[in-house]
């Protein structure tokens, strides 16, 4: 399992070199600019409890660092507006990071977290997420966005909104769906939740949209979650390997991969 792990790594550090690139100097000024974004850091809705569960950074990549990585993102091409600059390019950019993200949660996350809860009363997703609901009003002011004209102070007023309801969103599933999944599934079966986003034989994320996402996460992320997060992709793949059973356990739960044979699920 460690080997195409690895070799996914090996493609995305030559993307995090790339934003260290040139002589010290000009490294000490770019990280000193990249932090004058007063990009954002944690979130509100993690409590102390969640950070000390063994299970916690099997799941903090995809419900704080990337979270974080959207508003950083989303918040920077709004100052750009304000400074009468095109936008066009940075938010098409954003936009299909974002339904990357959200199909993974769609289509692989949500579905293996009903099928763990669905004979639990007391622990439930909320309805908004579950049913999509924040999904589409995220979507709805998004698509009311590139449905505008040129007049740059709706536009945005616009993105306000779209900051607004984005963050909304976002707290909701670090407050909620992210706290089930560590009580629902096991250290490692979450690891191995996640390879499915970037195991190219499952058609979520290939190796071209692994190092636009790389390069995207850590230009939009503050240097104090980098090293979290590296971490995380080193850890992710010295995961120690399980049994077909195992994998076939999972797979029974999320009808998307239903259609693949289990050994394709292994990374």
């Amino acid at each position: 399992m460690k080997a195409p792990y690895f070799e996914n790594l090996i493609m995305i550090l030559p993307a995090i070199a790339t934003l260290l690139a040139g002589g010290s100097a000009y490294m000490v000024y770019s990280i000193y600019r990249h932090e004058q974004r007063s990009l954002k850091v944690g979130s509100v809705a993690v409590k102390e409890e969640d950070v000390q569960n063994p299970s916690f950074q099997a799941v903090v990549d995809n419900y704080v660092y990337i979270h974080n990585a959207f508003r950083n993102h989303l918040k920077s091409i709004r100052m750009a507006c304000e400074r009468g600059q095109d936008i066009s390019g940075e938010l098409r950019k954003w936009v299909d990071i974002l339904n990357l993200h959200s199909r993974v949660e769609d289509e692989l996350l949500i579905p293996a977290l009903q099928a763990r809860l669905k004979n639990n009363e007391e622990k439930t997703i909320p309805a908004n997420i579950l049913s999509g609901k924040d999904h589409d009003e995220v979507k709805e002011h998004i698509e009311s966005i590139f449905a505008m004209d040129e007049d740059k102070k709706a536009m945005i007023h616009k993105l306000k909104d779209l900051e607004i309801v984005l963050d909304q969103h976002l707290v909701h599933e670090e407050k909620y769906v992210m706290p089930l999944m560590m009580e629902a599934f096991s250290t490692r079966e979450l690891w191995a939740l996640d390879s499915f986003i970037i195991n190219p034989k499952l058609g979520y994320c290939d190796n071209d949209m692994l190092m636009t996402v790389t390069k995207w996460w850590f230009g939009n992320l503050s240097i104090k979650e980098w090293w979290p997060l590296l971490k995380n992709f080193v850890a992710a793949g010295n995961q120690p390997p399980m049994s077909l059973e195992d994998w076939k356990k999972i797979q029974d739960i999320i009808p998307a991969l239903s259609k693949f044979p289990t050994e394709d699920l292994i990374p």
